[in-house]
């Protein structure tokens, strides 16, 4: 079974989209495409249901996932050692990999992990941002030691969790909008609003209009996107609300834009999670911790 295809395979699963699993691998659409139908030939049966431009996996690939995903890991890993010896000249240290969500800038972790991997060259990561559905699918898969994500597609009987952080939401108004005089708001003030959201495939979004639901309307939504710059040039040229994680609320420019308190927030943490069937690696064990207490000030 030709490992090049499986990686096709596994790409087009964790980007859904066949384009950027192409850029990812260097090759054409058409070449991943056809990688793909060759794996589907030799297996005897269809991986994807091909739905016009989308794609959903077929029972039988749903199946093989965890497989192949597995393959193409234990694959990269080899990869890894090979140039690392080729390199160095000799062996190297534990490879621990990492998932993380876009917004792992925003808590200062990467810094973390360079200095931890300065004072500990036992500890090798390897990192990788996505999507969080594409952080958990990887998780679920057994595609990484250890993940950074939100809990809220997290099943705590499948995974376990080392809590870092609460998000909540704050809103973002223009600084000439009539709300910006408030200091803080309810849920229900914001009925008849027109809101800013996250994109519709975030988990966020889902989280935001739920809220809003529970608070006894649905959301007027004028615009949803992960781009948090299209989010405030908006704002900006519009009556909008923006509502958005508190963590990048903090760093608006104030004499632009008024962050509001929202006192009824819906709340979710930001955790360290990995597969309790897998375990954790002593040396990441010990990176989270390291990460915990930077975070509180403590190192």
């Amino acid at each position: 079974m030709n490992i090049v295809n499986i990686r096709c395979f596994w790409e087009a699963v964790k980007t859904q989209n066949f384009t950027e699993a192409a850029e990812r691998l260097y090759l054409t659409q058409s070449t991943v495409s056809k990688n793909i139908s060759a794996l589907e030939k030799e297996l005897g049966f269809l991986l994807f249901e091909r739905r016009g431009h989308s794609m959903v996996l077929t029972p039988e690939g749903q199946q093989l996932l965890k497989n192949f995903s597995e393959i193409v890991v234990a694959y990269e890993r080899m990869e890894e050692t090979v140039e690392f010896i080729r390199k160095t000249g000799h062996l190297p240290g534990e490879t621990v990999r990492i998932f993380m969500i876009p917004i792992v800038g925003r808590f200062g972790l990467i810094s973390t992990i360079n200095h931890f991997s300065a004072v500990n060259p036992g500890f090798n990561p390897s990192i990788e941002i996505m999507d969080e559905i594409q952080v958990v699918l990887a998780l679920q898969a057994g595609g990484c030691d250890v993940a950074f994500c939100s809990n809220i597609m997290l099943d705590d009987r499948l995974y376990d969790m080392e809590k870092y952080i609460t998000g909540k939401f704050k809103l973002v108004v223009a600084k000439d909008s009539p709300l910006a005089r408030k200091k803080s708001m309810h849920l229900k003030d914001l009925e008849g609003e027109k809101l800013i959201l996250k994109h519709l495939d975030s988990l966020l979004w889902g989280i935001c209009v739920h809220a809003c639901e529970d608070a006894g309307f649905y959301p007027n939504i004028a615009l949803s996107t992960n781009r948090p710059d299209i989010a405030l040039e908006y704002l900006r040229s519009s009556d909008c609300v923006y509502m958005t994680i508190d963590i990048e609320a903090k760093d608006y420019t104030p004499d632009i834009y008024s962050v509001i308190d929202l006192k009824d927030s819906p709340e979710f943490d930001f955790v360290f999670a990995w597969r309790k069937a897998s375990g954790l690696p002593q040396i990441a064990r010990e990176y989270i911790d390291y990460a915990y207490m930077n975070r509180k000030g403590l190192i």
